[in-house]
């Protein structure tokens, strides 16, 4: 038993099942029976397959194939089969023609692939992931035009059984010297349509010991072939059955089932830096819930096939890839080339070895339906293919960030550990630039080196435009429509050959135009999307009706039971025929059924199924649950959490059916409201359909795909979310930010003052309760901060609503205090400065404060962009800020200050002339980055300006903050943060003074919280070597920069006066398995990581001795050996 349990698990591993296989639990054959019944005289041989040549089924082969193959699945899969099935085969070979055996195959961690001609040939036969089950007789479930079904007359099994026998010479290529067939289910009396001559021919090719049969019982009726098999050794036989031999060997541990295939051949190995490596089991089970992963096994070289079979698996591809990745389909060149796919590649191999351009996630932009996801699977499959780089694909179904980053980080860390330069993380999530910035700026904060790779629709906000888009273009390039007839032909030739003679076939969408090339049978959109909606509408209620599916009926309860049964419950059946009222649009329940899927569906959102159900009035009834899992037009998801969702086949096909059948926002808006009152803040599954939720309405809102089209509706939707949190007591700060954007928004269109004001007033309410209901811990700064930002938001409108200009004035101040307070919790949001900028803009342009309250504001607006500088937005956010200061720059241009007016200021104790005074003095701060000594002096003289005033200027944020920044400037010749690995030329006294400034600033409130004034101060007690202050510091920032970007950065090394970096010898005290070290050093009488990738030292050792810099990053010290 271990020695063919050894075998087994070595691979190949093939399975033979012959047609006696249906009689192993009872030595009934319930398929023959049933179709001997149906079609025979009555005097047929039932444990003969030959007996069918006998009866009627011939007559009508279509139709009686049809109906064999519907009866296959009310037929259940016989035990044995059951258990056998749980075994990770490499291949399958049978001579059974029923599809009850692809059933009983089929698993969540293996596809079925059907083989029944010779015509098909695969590239990855022995793919124990994606099964191949080889119908050597035929199949009832094979498509008419593959030549695949099985002989109903005695002149058709003849020609059949050369079609067998051509189909079975494929056992030893695919077996090879090294594997195993097992046999069961074949008849020792002859009567398996395989003949004992042709299986003899098959094993008598093989080794010794190579093949074994199971509930063999040879006697004086066995077939000499076999015999003489059995005598020489070939064959080997056991009486036991197969599945007894299986759950034995599970028993004792010497075979594992119900697991999928861990590593046949290739497994799940790829490639880095050209050198093949396994990913652990753990490590596998982990990230293949949330990514795919290209692994070696797909890149076998795919065979070409001119059969119907590969234009049905282009098909399929065509279909199929628009979800997620199929991976043979590209190893096939089943994808088409789009000339930006290209630009995309060398973008994508620059990001892989730029540090810089990792920091900043790479997007491919345009709207749904232009081949985004297809071509970003082709990229994966080619950067993992030419094997330098490992390669994670992410779907859109991921949702958590941050729980599922975790699992992204174990992959990256591992792949760093095994050589990787870098990793690319492919996710086609379809949502705003600022999720993806959200994963990379975790990723980062743990110090993984990876380019994420991400898609999102085209948006109308500038912000979102920067050098990181990559946009793709909806229509063909003259170049796609020259090569796209060439490509077709290999599937199509007369297609092809009509789009040459008819260019102007090329004006649509590139994924829409694929569709329009598939038959109807696969619901084209050419012609079939509304028929196959409405066919599937009547397929579903025939069902019910015919099943007589009963809402509850599923309870299994004995007083559910009792009472129906004596007539106090009546019949109710799960779907009804009347019509439901939706703002005056009469549904059936599925009508209204199909839009609840299709209005989130069309923005790539799944809709958990619990609230599904429950936005019908319907409890889970689980055979109706498996109904509408047998329809094409839904696709399932199932999250890493166990969440149930239900969506459509694309986004695609979602918005031609709301276009069609909903027509317009109006009745949009009423599903996205009937969803939203079904949210049960008692269900296990609360968090899915809140997040579910924001989505939907993030979408239909003013940051939405087409926010003009929902226009009309903005107080429809916050009133629906305002009674999901007052009547249904669901008070989420997520879904009350989204009200109060609503709300915002729907009064900016308001023509009357008073309305809109109460409007404000409103959404003022429900950021307040927001901001009372969240935690104060470090994972909900983010939050917070968005929603001080919105209040601060709604004040600003609330200021260019007022009348007079001390209201204006209040509430613009009051935006102002909220914009720093939230640009302190979170300092990489830009939003706070872009308020003040907006607000500040709309007050001085009118020219309705007086002197001092003008310059008052034009202090608060500097400090935001002297604050904003700090950060280094890029791409868009810094084209957004610099925008702001052109247009403040605009307003301000002709504001003076005369002496007097200065000293008036001066005798209030106002600091705002000395801000506006010394700002103008350097104005070229706010345009670069490095400065020349001329601007460096300007610097100095502004400074020692300052100083002049004292206290005024020292009890002042901004004015001690624009100190700062020009003494920064001036003792260094660039801005902060400008830079890595960056040594500083300060001495002793200078270092005092930063660490003095820096102090005065965290006195404040509003820079208390900066972690990089914070980092900034650990530095400097650093060089004061005040060590135990600085290590306090960064265990802090260690602890609360887990989200920041950059947050192992090495921005500054330990410096001398003279700006050279100061050098350190230190002993290695350990190395883990992880290729992290810590080194003691005497200096600091404690021990600072190292990297021993970075060490200078090959195979470094505990005890050795490194010379090396240290430099800072938010974590802390750590070793630096680069030059």
């Amino acid at each position: 038993m271990d020695d063919l349990a050894s075998r087994l698990k070595a691979g190949p591993a093939l399975l033979f099942l012959g047609q006696d296989y249906l009689k192993l639990e009872n030595s009934v054959d319930t398929f023959l029976g049933q179709i001997l019944d149906k079609y025979g005289q009555g005097h047929e041989d039932i444990s003969d397959y030959s007996s069918i040549f006998n009866t009627n089924a011939s007559l009508n082969p279509a139709e009686s194939i049809a109906w064999m193959y519907n009866r296959c699945r009310y037929i259940p899969a016989p035990e044995p089969l059951q258990v056998i099935a749980q075994f990770a085969w490499s291949s399958v070979f049978t001579s059974a023609i029923d599809s009850i055996i692809d059933q009983a195959f089929r698993a969540t961690w293996r596809e079925i692939q059907i083989v029944s001609s010779p015509d098909y040939i695969p590239h990855d036969p022995r793919n124990s992931s994606r099964l191949h089950i080889w119908h050597l007789c035929g199949s009832v479930a094979a498509a008419p035009e593959t030549d695949g079904y099985p002989p109903l007359r005695l002149e058709d099994s003849w020609q059949r059984q050369t079609v067998s026998t051509l189909m079975s010479t494929k056992i030893p290529e695919i077996l090879t010297q090294i594997g195993t067939m097992l046999i069961e289910g074949y008849s020792c009396k002859g009567t398996d349509w395989i003949t004992p001559q042709q299986l003899y021919s098959i094993i008598n090719s093989l080794l010794p010991n190579q093949v074994h049969i199971f509930s063999y019982n040879f006697d004086h009726n066995e077939p000499p072939e076999l015999k003489a098999l059995r005598e020489n050794g070939k064959l080997q036989c056991h009486p036991e059955s197969l599945a007894q031999w299986f759950l034995n060997s599970s028993e004792i541990g010497a075979i594992k089932l119900g697991e999928s295939p861990e590593e046949f051949e290739l497994g799940h190995q790829i490639l880095i830096n050209g050198t093949p490596v396994t990913i652990p089991k753990e490590l596998w089970i982990d990230i293949k819930n949330i990514a795919r992963i290209p692994v070696r096994s797909v890149y076998l070289r795919p065979v070409e096939n001119k059969s119907s079979q590969d234009y049905s698996d282009f098909r399929n591809f065509l279909y199929e890839s628009s979800c997620c990745p199929i991976w043979d389909g590209y190893a096939r060149n089943f994808a088409f080339n789009r000339d930006f796919e290209d630009k995309l590649k060398e973008r994508v191999i620059k990001g892989l070895n730029s540090d810089r351009m990792r920091s900043q996630p790479l997007i491919i932009r345009g709207q749904t339906g232009i081949g985004k996801t297809v071509a970003l699977g082709n990229l994966a499959y080619k950067i993992q293919k030419e094997g330098t780089y490992p390669v994670i694909f992410i779907e859109r179904a991921v949702r958590n960030v941050r729980r599922d980053s975790i699992i992204i980080d174990k992959f990256c860390e591992w792949a760093e550990e095994k050589g990787a330069k870098s990793t690319l993380i492919i996710w086609d999530g379809m949502r705003d630039p600022y999720g993806y910035v959200e994963l990379l700026n975790l990723l980062r904060s743990r110090g993984r080196k990876a380019l994420l790779l991400g898609s999102c629709y085209l948006i109308r906000d500038e912000a979102f435009s920067t050098n990181n888009m990559i946009d793709v273009q909806a229509e063909l390039t003259e170049n796609e429509k020259k090569n796209f007839p060439k490509y077709i032909s290999r599937f199509d030739p007369a297609l092809a050959k009509k789009l040459t003679v008819n260019p102007q076939l090329f004006s649509d969408r590139f994924l829409v135009f694929l569709y329009r090339m598939l038959p109807p049978s696969r619901t084209a959109i050419r012609d079939g999307i509304e028929n196959e909606v409405y066919f599937t509408e009547r397929y579903i209620s025939n069902l019910v009706k015919k099943r007589n599916i009963q809402q509850g009926e599923d309870s299994n309860t004995i007083l559910a039971d009792a009472l129906f049964k004596a007539g106090i419950i009546k019949e109710n059946p799960i779907l009804k025929d009347e019509t439901i009222d939706i703002s005056n649009e009469y549904m059936t329940e599925l009508n209204v059924l199909f839009g609840l899927v299709m209005v989130p569906g069309q923005f790539n959102i799944s809709c958990p199924f619990e609230l599904l159900m429950r936005s019908i009035g319907k409890r889970s009834v689980q055979s109706f649950v498996n109904i509408l899992k047998q329809v094409d037009i839904f696709q399932w998801v199932q999250d890493s959490s166990g969440t149930i969702s239900i969506g459509p086949r694309s986004a695609l096909e979602a918005q031609i059916i709301v276009k069609q059948r909903i027509g317009g926002a109006k009745y949009e808006v009423e599903f996205v409201r009937k969803l939203l009152s079904n949210i049960d803040r008692s269900t296990l599954f609360q968090n899915a359909e809140i997040q579910f939720a924001v989505e939907l309405v993030q979408n239909i809102g003013p940051n939405g795909r087409n926010p003009i089209f929902y226009d009309d509706y903005l107080r429809d939707i916050s009133d629906a979310l305002k009674e999901l949190r007052e009547i249904r007591g669901i008070t989420n700060p997520r879904l009350m930010l989204q009200e109060i954007m609503f709300l915002r928004e729907y009064a900016k269109k308001q023509d009357n003052n008073k309305e809109k004001r109460v409007v404000l007033l409103e959404a003022e309410a429900v950021s307040k309760q927001a901001l009372s209901i969240i935690e104060d811990k470090s994972a909900n700064r983010q939050l917070r901060s968005s929603i001080l930002v919105d209040l601060a938001a709604t004040y600003g409108q609330l200021s260019n609503n007022e009348a007079t200009p001390s209201e204006r004035l209040n509430y613009a101040q009051m935006s102002h205090t909220l914009c720093l307070e939230a640009f302190s919790l979170d300092s990489q949001n830009h939003y706070p400065i872009d308020v003040i900028s907006w607000t500040s803009r709309d007050l001085l342009k009118d020219n309705v404060l007086t002197e001092d309250e003008r310059l008052e504001i034009i202090k608060t607006v500097f400090h935001a962009f002297n604050i904003a500088e700090t950060e280094h937005f890029y791409g868009s956010i810094l084209a957004r800020i610099e925008q702001r200061k052109l247009q403040i720059a605009e307003v301000i241009k002709d504001t003076e200050l005369s002496n007097k007016a200065f000293a008036k200021l001066l005798d209030q104790g106002s600091a705002s002339g000395i801000f506006f005074r010394a700002s103008l003095q350097v104005t070229f701060l706010y345009d670069k980055s490095m400065f020349s000594e001329k601007e460096q002096m300007a610097c100095k003289e502004t400074y020692d300006y300052m100083l002049s005033f004292g206290d005024i200027v020292f009890s002042d944020l901004q004015c001690l903050y624009l100190l700062f920044r020009v003494w920064w400037v001036w003792k260094t010749g660039t801005l902060l943060f400008y830079g890595e690995r960056i040594c500083l030329p300060f001495t002793h006294d200078d270092w005092f003074e930063c660490r003095k400034m820096v102090t005065r600033l965290q006195a404040h409130d509003e820079i208390k919280n900066n972690l990089r004034m914070r980092y900034i101060e650990a530095v400097a007690c650093i060089h004061l070597k005040d060590h135990q202050s600085a290590m306090q510091i960064f265990s802090d920032l260690d602890r609360e920069s887990l989200s920041f970007n950059k947050r192992v950065s090495r921005w500054y090394l330990l410096s001398d006066e003279n700006g050279t970096p100061m050098q350190f010898e230190g002993t290695i005290v350990n190395i883990n398995e992880r290729g992290q070290g810590s080194l003691h050093v005497n200096e600091f009488q404690r021990n600072i990581p190292f990297l021993v990738h970075e060490a200078k030292k090959a195979d470094p050792q505990k005890g050795d001795n490194l010379t090396f810099k240290v430099a800072f990053n938010m974590r802390g010290l750590i070793a630096d050996f680069r030059e």
